[in-house]
C-alpha cells in the first residue's frame, strides 16, 4: 500500500499541469482533496478489504485539508504543502495537522469517490484509466 501511494504521488508530480483538476497545476500546494480521493480510490481498488476514510479536516478560520486515514494509518500525500511538513506520510500513526485542522468529518471512500463533485464522472473514469496505466507499467 505505501509502494502504490508513493508511486502515486510520483504520478502527480510528474503530471500535475496535465490533471485537470482543482489547483493541480500547483501540485501538492492546495491539490489534496482530488490527490487524497484519487489515490484513496486507487487504493481500495488494490486493497478491497482495506477500511479507507477520506478525511475532511477544518482549521478555526474555515480552511480545509484533506487526508486519509487506511486502517488506522495516515497517508497524506500533500501534506508537504505546508512549511512545517518536510515530506508526505505514507502509513504514519498520527496526523500532525489534525492540531490545526481539528473540525473532522470521515467519509468512506467509495462514497466520497461517488458523490465528489471535484471532476465529472467521465473525467473520475478517464484519470482512474490513466492511473491504473501508470502503475502497471511501472511496477
Amino acid at each position: 500500500m505505501i509502494s502504490t501511494s508513493q508511486k502515486i504521488r510520483k504520478l502527480f508530480e510528474l503530471a500535475q499541469g496535465n490533471i485537470d483538476l482543482p489547483y493541480f497545476p500547483g501540485f501538492p500546494a492546495n491539490a489534496c482533496e482530488g490527490a487524497s480521493l484519487f489515490l484513496g480510490a486507487i487504493l481500495k481498488e488494490k486493497f478491497p478489504e482495506s477500511h479507507i476514510e477520506y478525511v475532511k479536516g477544518y482549521d478555526e478560520n474555515g480552511a480545509i485539508h484533506f487526508w486519509l486515514e487506511i486502517d488506522g494509518m495516515v497517508f497524506d500525500i500533500t501534506a508537504d504543502q505546508f512549511p512545517e511538513i518536510e515530506s508526505p506520510f505514507f502509513g504514519v500513526e498520527h496526523q500532525p495537522l489534525a492540531i490545526i485542522y481539528s473540525d473532522i468529518e470521515k467519509q468512506e471512500i467509495s462514497d466520497a469517490f461517488k458523490s465528489s463533485d471535484v471532476t465529472t464522472s467521465v473525467y473520475k473514469h478517464s484519470l482512474m484509466l490513466e492511473i491504473r496505466h501508470y502503475l502497471s507499467t511501472n511496477v
